[in-house]
């Protein structure tokens, strides 16, 4: 993977004493950018988290932020001569479906299409997590097939389910435990997406791909 580097403007900023911010003016890829940073093996770097529109980068104790955003930049500008490397164990999760959410139906008449064509572009595509965000282990999944962007409701839910599937604003999700929440449900599935109890309690990360496979075709 290669990130072109020309005309890219990034501001980055201090977030605490242990982080900074990178926020990119551009419109680039957020997630090449991120495992560039992993794979610089920049000293003083202990975490890399990408957002919608920026990526946090916590530090070690002893680092000097100053000095640290200066060697960012740095890799950053020469980002088009590094081979960023996949996340560990991005294999795809295969997540078994049923589709009985209680928006579907609501889905297919904003989309203009039937019930059936939302469950085949559901399913027909490759999904792979952008970020984490608003719950432990809420993965936001994107595609680079258009056409299933939908608002979120207008009015949220105090209580969803955990294994909801569901979309909004152009993503798609699972929500790993029950919690309130917005978006339009179409499906719901038994698979676990969240263990406190293991070492890794997610099963989503940012970068790891997903396939939805409808239960009646398993």
């Amino acid at each position: 993977m290669t990130v072109a580097r020309h005309r890219r403007r990034i501001r980055i900023l201090p977030a605490g004493d242990r982080a900074l911010l990178v926020e990119p003016e551009d419109h680039v890829d957020l997630g090449a950018l991120a495992s560039v940073l992993r794979a610089s093996g920049t000293a003083g770097i202990s975490d890399v988290l990408p957002a919608a529109q920026t990526i946090l980068v916590t530090t070690d104790a002893r680092a000097d932020l100053r000095t640290l955003a200066r060697t960012i930049r740095q890799v950053l500008a020469t980002a088009d001569h590094l081979d960023a490397e996949a996340p560990p164990d991005s294999e795809t999760l295969h997540v078994p479906v049923s589709y009985d959410g209680c928006d579907l139906h609501d889905v297919a008449t904003i989309l203009g299409i039937s019930v059936a064509d939302v469950i085949r572009e559901h399913t027909s595509r490759t999904w792979r997590c952008e970020f984490l965000g608003f719950a432990p282990g809420f993965g936001y999944l994107v595609s680079d097939t258009a056409g299933l962007s939908v608002p979120r409701r207008v009015r949220s839910r105090t209580s969803v389910p955990p294994g909801a599937i569901a979309l909004a604003d152009g993503y798609s999700a699972i929500y790993p435990r029950r919690s309130p929440g917005g978006w339009q449900i179409i499906g719901t599935t038994t698979l676990s997406t969240w263990d406190a109890a293991l070492a890794q309690p997610a099963s989503i990360w940012p970068g790891r791909r997903v396939r939805f496979v409808a239960e009646a075709d398993r």
